[in-house]
């Protein structure tokens, strides 16, 4: 993108159309990355749009090892993390945001229409991160606001109840382990479908607490693969090799496709679903026996607090942390953070969920039992 052009080079493209209620998303990417795009939006096959008036996204995606950018810009910001954003001079309706030599994006529109345009050696990503995004406006409408991102992963039992992951920073300094792990070892077993990976979104709404999946992926560090999907039938799960955007770490990346493929029972995205316990994670592949203990209030509270950060955070550090107009300035209110999950904490207290602590180790069995103790 070294030209006036602002819209990646036109090049052959696979189109998929994907409605989060009342919000319409066309998705136009190289035929390379259509399984990806198609895998984290599994969830979402079937939904039709709601009642009443519709928005309609486009987002087309270009792949270059190295985007280069001159914007020609009115405006140009540089933020701490050096990505570069503004308006464009000749069309200053589009907002950019880019981070030279990485990526490249374009944003326009306003009301209920708007539009996309991401360059990157993995534009994929980029592709995934406005889809998180308007999937997350559709569910701020749905409740009105009231609403809270946890990082997190879910799981849905017999009854239909949301059981929830997380296992957040605790400032010891030592890595975490569990999320993931745990929401596999439950989704291996007939008793539980897979519902979320890495966020959730918990809203309320008429005095009911429901939960919902953003479209995200499933890595799975390489050496956890075969344990975690050992004895599964064919066919297989299918992933693919990457490295992790964060850790630069090998992991593979699964998608809620790969699973209903392989015979996991994978729970519909436009179903919400009411939680009922809510487990937070601390295992250790060093320890043999899980245990798991109910919560007292100030710790949960603390904890669910850390979640809601953390998925603030994550968004935070993403190449789209503006929303759709780059040049709006970015902030941190962590009391309005704390004050938001505290709360979310109190209308699911008052609705009946319960909270734990697991720990221990890594063995998937005795993690799903841990779990299969409290929720029977």
């Amino acid at each position: 993108m070294n030209n006036e052009e602002d819209e990646p080079r036109r090049e052959i493209l696979e189109g998929e159309e994907y409605c989060f209620g009342g919000t319409v998303v066309r998705v136009e990417v190289p035929p390379s990355l259509a399984g990806y795009v198609d895998g984290i939006m599994y969830q979402w096959k079937g939904v039709e749009p709601g009642a009443g008036s519709v928005n309609s996204v486009s987002i087309r995606a270009a792949e270059h090892d190295s985007p280069g950018f001159n914007p020609k810009a009115q405006t140009v910001n540089v933020d701490e993390g050096g990505r570069v954003y503004g308006l464009l001079r000749h069309r200053p309706e589009r907002a950019f945001v880019a981070s030279p030599g990485r990526y490249v994006v374009v944003s326009w529109g306003k009301g209920g229409e708007w539009a996309h345009a991401c360059v990157s050696a993995m534009p994929e990503f980029l592709v995934a991160g406005f889809l998180r995004r308007h999937a997350l406006k559709e569910l701020e409408e749905v409740y009105n606001g009231n609403l809270v991102v946890c990082h997190a992963g879910c799981v849905v039992d017999q009854k239909g109840k949301g059981i929830v992951f997380s296992s957040p920073d605790t400032g010891s300094g030592a890595r975490k382990y569990g999320k993931t792990t745990s929401v596999i070892a439950c989704a291996r077993s007939a008793r539980y479908g897979f519902y979320a990976n890495d966020e959730v979104v918990v809203g309320e709404r008429n005095d009911q607490v429901g939960l919902h999946p953003l479209p995200h992926d499933i890595p799975v560090r390489e050496r956890s693969f075969n344990d975690f999907f050992e004895g599964v039938n064919e066919p297989k799960v299918e992933a693919r090799e990457t490295t992790d955007r964060s850790s630069g770490e090998r992991v593979l990346l699964i998608t809620p496709a790969s699973l209903g493929k392989a015979g996991f029972s994978v729970i519909p995205a436009n179903r919400e679903v009411r939680p009922r316990h809510w487990f937070f994670v601390s295992l250790n592949p060093k320890e043999k026996v899980n245990t798991v203990d109910k919560l007292e209030e100030e710790k949960s509270r603390k904890l669910l607090e850390q979640s809601v950060f953390e998925a603030y955070m994550q968004r935070m550090s993403s190449p789209l942390p503006w929303g759709e107009i780059p040049v709006q300035s970015v902030s941190i209110n962590r009391r309005k953070i704390s004050d938001n999950a505290m709360e979310m904490y109190e209308s699911m207290r008052d609705s009946g969920v319960t909270f734990w602590y697991l720990r221990g180790g890594m063995k998937l069995d005795n993690i799903r039992e841990a779990v299969d103790s409290v929720v029977e």
